[in-house]
Formats: structure tokens, sequence, C-alpha cells
């Protein structure tokens, strides 16, 4: 054991040259999952029934978005839990809970039980409060995550969930002091660099977020991903055509590195910040060029919502049924994603009270940050607001509306947090307020003064100003 350097919690294999690459896997992940992969993968081939090497190597793909050789590693370590210990086996039962079934409630309950069975393992503590970060359960999820970092002491601590919950939470300072401390500890750097880009981004610091992203530059799994956060405030404040350059840019990076489900995210993402604007012939056009790279389950979530939203009922209909006929047990998709799509083609068919009626399911849940968007949208939220909206109940959809205001952390640069400006002013001048309307109508141009021209969104909010001047 001494001579494989054996990691701190037991595993269970035959093979200590598998141990061995196995324990490697575990200190380099600490520094990145991209280069943790091979280690994992030789430990596998070692021994093929070694479960944790399975586990490990699955986790290591979510992270970095591929959910589909997540899957595939995380039903194999499943499948062999009764080989192993009790403490592999709840860390085992617990992600493929959460990410193979999406079940968070019996993944809730798998963790709940480690960590009263392990009070000192600071892990279980993680998961849950990354759950809680899913269902937009934020000071809960705060509590969990300082209670980790205090059992780890001066060891390893997932530091990005802990950022994540005090971004949501707007304690933007907290934040920042939590990547200084998993910089310092030389722990995975992309996760801090990837929430400085954000902070970066609330403060209105172009700089800072420049730099970010010139941090990024050339590095595997890094570059594509700010590319991606790059589109999204392009898209923020109405530059379409630059939005989608770095889209472009943020797939073929990611095709380079052979990610393929990650680049067709990104397309599927644009098409769906199309679809907002207007845009609604590409959008058409990005999600048929997703699912051509890769169709799994989170790229066919985003393409049905992208669908919806750009008219396209009856193929979003049938989408939205297959995901739900093949994940039944998944939380986040059957009460968050899937309801959002169906009021959102409700919505296009003028049937705004059942586009409420099918929203209520994901009150509980519309402040989350569920995959495959991130960190959150609040999308039940937005789509509620117009319903209401378009029903003549403005003081409802004020209230919607303000959601998307009031918690920045949560939305940061997606495009939403934007247009919610402009779905206030029509609120105000619904409800009769003009000199509230006019004044908020300044704002929301004064945001896009920059915008494209021709996007169909700015020339309505342009008219809908004219005729209140």
């Amino acid at each position: 054991m001494q001579k494989y350097d054996a990691p701190p919690e037991d595993v269970t294999t035959s093979s200590l040259e598998a141990l061995n690459a196995y324990s490697l896997g575990v200190k380099t992940s600490e520094k990145g999952d991209v280069a943790s992969i091979p280690f994992f993968q030789r430990a596998i081939q070692l021994d093929p029934d070694f479960a944790m090497a399975h586990r490990a190597l699955g986790i290591e793909y979510w992270d970095i978005l591929e959910g589909t050789r997540a899957n595939e590693n995380l039903e194999r370590a499943y499948a062999m839990r009764d080989r192993v210990s009790a403490k592999e086996r709840f860390r085992i039962v617990g992600d493929y809970y959460e990410v193979v079934d999406g079940d968070l409630l019996k993944a809730e309950e798998n963790y709940q039980l480690w960590a009263q069975t392990y009070p000192q393992d600071p892990v279980p503590l993680d998961d849950l409060g990354n759950d809680y970060l899913f269902t937009g359960q934020y000071p809960q999820a705060l509590d969990l995550l300082l209670q980790e970092k205090k059992l780890s002491g001066d060891g390893y601590y997932d530091y990005e969930n802990l950022i994540y919950a005090y971004l949501a939470l707007n304690r933007l300072h907290d934040a920042r002091a939590t990547i200084e401390d998993g910089l310092a500890r030389k722990l995975d750097p992309l996760p801090g660099r990837a929430a400085l880009y954000q902070i970066d981004f609330l403060e209105g610091n172009a700089s800072g977020m420049q730099e970010d992203l010139a941090w990024s530059a050339g590095k595997p799994l890094a570059e594509h991903v700010l590319l991606d956060f790059q589109a999204n405030t392009a898209a923020y404040s109405g530059r379409s055509r630059e939005a989608w350059s770095y889209s472009q840019r943020a797939a073929a990076t990611a095709s380079r590195e052979n990610e393929n489900e990650i680049a067709a995210k990104y397309l599927a993402r644009a098409a769906l910040r199309d679809a907002e604007l207007g845009l609604s012939a590409h959008a058409l056009e990005r999600t048929d060029a997703a699912l051509k790279i890769f169709a799994s389950r989170d790229v066919k979530v985003l393409v049905a919502l992208a669908l919806a939203r750009a008219g396209a009922t009856r193929r979003a209909a049938t989408l939205a049924q297959e995901l739900a006929q093949a994940n039944r047990s998944d939380t986040m998709l059957n009460f968050y994603w899937l309801p959002t799509v169906r009021a959102a083609s409700a919505l296009d068919l003028n049937h705004e009270a059942e586009a409420i009626d099918v929203l209520q399911a994901t009150v509980p849940y519309e402040l989350g940050q569920p995959l495959p968007m991130g960190p959150a949208t609040l999308y039940p939220v937005y789509v509620r607001g117009q319903a209401y909206l378009r029903l003549g109940q403005a003081s409802r959809a004020t209230a919607e509306f303000q959601k998307l205001l009031d918690h920045p952390g949560c939305v940061v640069n997606f495009p939403l947090g934007a247009l919610a400006h402009l779905q206030l002013d029509r609120a105000y001048a619904a409800a009769g307020d003009k000199a509230k309307a006019r004044v908020a109508y300044q704002d929301f141009l004064t945001l896009w003064k920059n915008a494209d021209l021709d996007i169909p969104v700015l020339q309505q909010a342009k008219a809908e100003y004219g005729k209140l001047e």
C-alpha cells in the first residue's frame, strides 16, 4: 500500500497497479478534470471490475459536461455496487441517482444516510450542497458547503460549489475570497477563473472579463467554456452576430478536443439565445446543427426549449414527449425543463392560462441551477411573466420579471436578465404607468445601445417606446 501510495479512502480492486493509477487520478483531479481522465482510464484497463474507477471517470466526464460518457461509466459502476464496501456503495449509488437517473430525492436520501453513517466524511455534504444548488435552495447549500470546507481542513474541498452558493446569494465579496482560497491551495483553476469572469460581469468590469478570457486561450476545456460565457455576454447586450461568432468558436474548440457533446450544447444554447432575440430562422438552423453533432439527452433538452421559443411547437412537443418517456425519474427534467417547454409551446399557441397552470410544477425549483444550463436562467419565471402580461395581469407579470432582476447572481449574463428589463417596461405600460414605463424603456435601450439594429426584439422595443413618447 505504501509503495503504490494508496488514496485516503478504501477502494475495492484486485490490482495494485490499477490502485496506483486510480490514486494518481484522484490527486490529479484536484488540479483539473481533464488531466485525471487518462489515469482513471488506465485503472479500468488494468481492472475492468474496478467500480470506483468507473465512478470517478464518470464524474470527471460529468464535470466537463460530457453527459453521455458520464452515464456510461456511472452505469457500469452501479452494476458493480454489491461488490464494494459500504462507503463505496454510498458514493456509487448517490452519483447514479443524481447523474444518470436525475432522481434528486433518492440521491438526497442516500447522501443524508451517508453523512449520518460517516459524520467525518465531507463528501456527502458536498453532494448534498450540489443538489441544493440544482434546486435553488441556496442558504441550505451554503450551510452544507461551509461544513464541508471545515471538515476538509487544509485539504481538498469542492470550492466551485461554494463559489456558486455565494454568487446565487449575491455575496460577491465572499465568492471572490473563496476563489482566492481555492487558487492558493492549487486546486483546479478553471472553476475559479470561470467564476471570476461572471463576477467581473456583475461588477461591470469589462477589462477583468477580457483578462479572464485571455487566461483561457489555448487551455484544454477552459478556452471553450470562457468563449461560451462571452457568447452569453454579447447576446445580453443584443449583439447577436458577435454572440454567434463566439458560439461557433466554442463549438469548434470543443470538437478539436473530441468533446462533441459539449460542441452540440454550445450550438443548442446559441439556438436558444437566437429564439429569445426573435431570430427564429437562425434558431431553427442551430437546433438542426446541434442534433446532427450529438443528440444526447442534455442537447435535446436545450433543443426542445429552443424549438418551443422559436415557434416550432410540434417538434418541441415530440422531443419533450420522447425525453419524458426516457427519463421518468429525472427531477429537474420533469419539474423544471419539460414544464417550461410545454408552457412555452402553450404560449406560442395563445393558451396563456394553460402555460401558467403547467408552470405550477416548477415553483419549488424555479430559482435553481439545473444542467444543462448554468448558473441559472429562471426560465419558468420568465415564461410565466410573459403569460401574465398577455392575460393583462400586469402586477403579477411585474412580480415575475422582478425576480430576475432581484437575483443577478443566479442569472448572471444569460440574456433573459436583460430581456426582463424590457418585459418590465411592457408591464408598466400595461398597468398605465407611462412615466415609469418611459424611464424603463430608456434604461433598456441604453443597455442595448450597441445592439445589432436588425434584431426583432430591439425593433419592437423602439416602436413601443415611440408610442409612449
